[in-house]
This record gives C-alpha cells, structure tokens and sequence, in this order.
C-alpha cells in the first residue's frame, strides 16, 4: 500500500476530514491534498508527528514485505570455507534493499517536505462597519476566539487532544492597515520558542495585504497537546497614514479538557 492510499484510510479512521487534519499538522488543507494524491511527500519529522496524530505508524507500514522463497534442499557437497553461503547472501542483500529503500524516502520526504508551500486557513479581512474615524494611527486588537484556547479530542477514539484556535487580528481605530508579514511562534513551558514561521499577506490569501477599517483576518491552527504556554503572533505592517506599526500579543493554552 502506499503512503498516499495508508494516509487516506488512516485519515478517515480518525473521523477527520482533510481540513480537521490540516489543522491538526498547523498546515494548510492543501497540502494534505497534495499527500493524498501523491504530488508531495512529508519529511521525517513531519511524518513522526502525523503517526501521533493518526495513531498509526506510517514508517514501519511504509516498509515493503519480503516474501521468502521456499529453498529446496541442495546436493551436499564439499563446502569453500572461504565462500558466504547462498542463503547469507541473499539474507544480506535483503537487508541492503530495505537500508537503501528506507534512506531514499527519508530523502523523498524530506524533498517533498521543502518543495511544499507552507499555508493556514483563514477567513478575508472585512469591515465591521462603516464608521468615520479621526485616529492619528492604526491599532491592532490581536486575539483568539477564547482565551485560554482549551483542549479538544477530533473525534470520539481519537487518543490525543488537540489545541485548536482561531487568530484574530482586528483594526479597532478605523484606519486601513497593510499587512508585510505575521510570525507566530509556541512558547514552551521553559519558556522557549518552537515551531517560528513566517507568513506573507499572499500565504495568508490576503493578496494585496489589506485590512480595511475595523476589519479583521482571522486564521486557523492546531497544536497537539505538549508541554507548551501558548502561542506567540506579531504583526508587521504600515497604516494609510505612513505609520510603521508592529503589535505583539500572546495567547495561553490551557491544560484543560472543553466541555
């Protein structure tokens, strides 16, 4: 079976549309798309976490079956001590081909993993209303639709639960605001960053970058549960009015279960 045909059934035994899972991986639905369809390949560490996700081993049940031909019992004869017998031979070039098949997907997934465009759901900017304003600036409100984000099980046998949350980035003074890029980073429990990533206005398909006044983009992910505070998000950009604006905000995840 390959690994397009196991990610699918294993997918659909979890319950999870391509969408749920891509949310799960912090990755856009795409590129769960091109897995299933075989156009990309995960790389190796990606693909630890999909088993975890899943709750199946995509590396052990991506490895081929060798089949053993019965050997028939051969004439005795004099033995060369200084040659390997048959069977050695064909045991060592057996285990050859799987070394060497198994550095080549590590290669395949790693490749396909680079070659992949990195993206996350969202919903467009839109107004909230059509209210005049006199701010001298733009200001941005950046949340997530609870705080603390809670932990969520995907599906009912589903053995690991998630963090799933929505971002918030709201134009609250009335003045246009472009977006040039959003990097959001998990903070660990040391208080470390992991996972950073950077994303420009076209991965977040908002193409020209705007967020008209007091409109709001808003984008999706999913964080399996880990030793982890929360998650990071700064925004970077200019407002109709020349100024430079970075805001910063941190949104806690909590350790305990929705109801």
């Amino acid at each position: 079976m390959t690994f397009q045909e196991q990610l699918h059934e294993a997918r659909k035994a979890a319950g999870l549309s391509q969408e749920q899972l891509a949310n799960l991986m912090n990755m856009s639905r795409q590129g769960v798309s091109h897995w299933e369809n075989g156009r990309t390949l995960p790389d190796a560490e990606t693909l630890k976490k999909l088993s975890q996700v899943l709750n199946y081993n995509f590396i052990e049940d991506s490895m081929p079956v060798v089949e053993e031909k019965a050997v028939e019992t051969p004439v005795e004869e004099t033995a060369d001590p200084l040659e390997v017998p048959k069977a050695d031979r064909k045991q060592h070039t057996t285990v050859l081909c799987i070394i060497c098949l198994a550095v080549g997907l590590a290669v395949g997934f790693l490749m396909g993993y680079l070659a992949a465009p990195k993206f996350v759901n969202q919903t467009l900017a839109i107004p909230v209303s059509n209210r005049s304003s006199d701010a001298a600036q733009a200001e941005l409100s950046i949340y997530t639709d609870e705080s603390p984000v809670l932990l969520r099980y995907p599906s009912e046998d589903a053995e690991t639960a998630v963090w799933f949350y929505n971002v918030n980035i709201e134009e609250t003074a009335g003045v246009q605001f472009t977006i040039e890029k959003v990097f959001q980073v998990y903070i660990n429990e040391q208080g470390q960053e992991e996972q950073p990533r950077t994303f420009t206005p076209q991965e977040l398909f908002l193409s020209d970058g705007v967020i008209v006044p007091w409109g709001k983009l808003a984008f999706g992910g999913g964080m399996p549960n880990q030793p982890l505070k929360g998650l990071r998000v700064t925004v970077y950009g200019t407002d109709a009015k020349g100024n430079s604006i970075i805001m910063e905000q941190f949104m806690p995840f909590s350790k305990q279960l929705a109801e």
